[in-house]
């Protein structure tokens, strides 16, 4: 084969993997959690037990255990009047409903929280920095940067003590980074909570796990495959092992792997790793519509380059649905997603 019979394949390869890293979306890294006692004062002995309780089902792997127990304790919070137990228990309800693929309901949980707390600890009190966190990742989920912005720039007014909390805002500052197309300085930032947790010996649970998968993401846009592939790896043997890993995580995992597969051609591949990641997203109720709208989009291509065109319609006619039933509140930038050809890596 001459040249020039080669060049037009070489073109459509090109093109063929700019369309699948422009479909890549930039979720949020920072792994919501529940919130323990030591940052809020002011809370009774029944309440604390409620919480702790609650946070066992969670880091157990038992999220709906943790709500059941989560919603009767905000009952009897609310009964009692105590305004620093509510504002806990509805933070602890959004990041369960964050983790779980629920944003919109996470953020209205963490605005819930913030409103009762702000009643009663000042604007920077540390009490305020993991619900402003969820705020901000939900809001980053849901596509909605500009508040995500918002929220993280009240949560840079806070001083946090623990490195595990420094950890969770450089990964948050990584997903707005990456968001805004700061590529460089995103990777920076989540290799730095990479680094925080693996000092501090979480570097094998979740929140690691999912730094990863957005590094993962972060150099399938940077066209560095090999690296991806890597980072991909390392967040499976993660997720595999680690109790507070939830359904969301191997689903966003599995996301970016089938999208890895998809820009390398690998298109059998691919449509496993989509299939069964909207397999587990399916497994989840409310589940956010930019991220169904995204992952269904990935696979119904992918059927299509497999000849599995009736199903890849059906496919297609579920995010039509989705789409007039929940339409998304912002559209994606292309170019924020599509890396410009560079001579090498930085």
């Amino acid at each position: 084969m001459n040249n020039f019979s080669r060049a037009p394949i070489r073109a459509e390869k090109r093109l063929r993997v700019a369309a699948a890293i422009s479909v890549l979306t930039v979720s949020s890294v920072c792994h919501a959690e529940p919130q323990a006692l030591d940052r809020t004062s002011g809370v009774s002995t029944d309440c604390a037990m409620w919480i702790q309780k609650a946070i066992a089902d969670v880091e157990a792997g038992l999220p709906a255990e943790a709500e059941a127990k989560l919603a009767t304790a905000l009952t009897k919070a609310d009964n009692g009047g105590a305004a620093a137990c509510r504002g806990l228990i509805l933070h602890n309800q959004a990041a369960i409903a964050s983790i779980s693929g629920r944003f919109a309901q996470g953020e209205r949980l963490a605005l819930s929280a913030i409103a009762v707390l702000e009643r009663i600890y000042s604007p920077n009190d540390l009490a305020l920095l993991r619900p402003l966190l969820v705020l901000a990742s939900t809001r980053m989920e849901q596509g909605n940067k500009a508040g995500a912005r918002i929220a993280y720039s009240r949560i840079k007014g806070i001083r946090s003590e623990r490195p595990h909390e420094r950890a969770m805002i450089h990964a948050m500052s990584g997903s707005l980074l990456q968001s805004m197309g700061e590529r460089g300085q995103a990777e920076a930032e989540y290799l730095a909570a990479l680094d925080t947790w693996t000092e501090i010996g979480r570097g094998e649970t979740a929140d690691a796990g999912a730094a990863l998968t957005a590094l993962g993401t972060l150099y399938i846009q940077e066209r560095r495959f090999e690296e991806a592939g890597r980072f991909v790896d390392r967040a499976s043997a993660i997720f595999s092992e680690a109790r507070n890993t939830v359904p969301m995580d191997r689903s966003k995992l599995l996301c970016v792997r089938g999208k890895l597969h998809s820009v390398l051609g690998e298109w059998p591949s691919a449509e496993r790793d989509l299939r069964e990641a909207l397999s587990l997203s399916d497994s989840r109720p409310a589940v956010g519509a930019a991220y169904m709208v995204n992952l269904m989009n990935s696979l119904a291509e992918a059927m299509k380059k497999n000849h599995h065109r009736r199903e890849a319609r059906e496919i297609d006619a579920r995010v039509a649905a989705l789409l007039r039933n929940n339409p998304l509140n912002t559209a994606v930038d292309l170019s924020d997603l599509i890396a410009p050809p560079k001579p090498g890596r930085k």
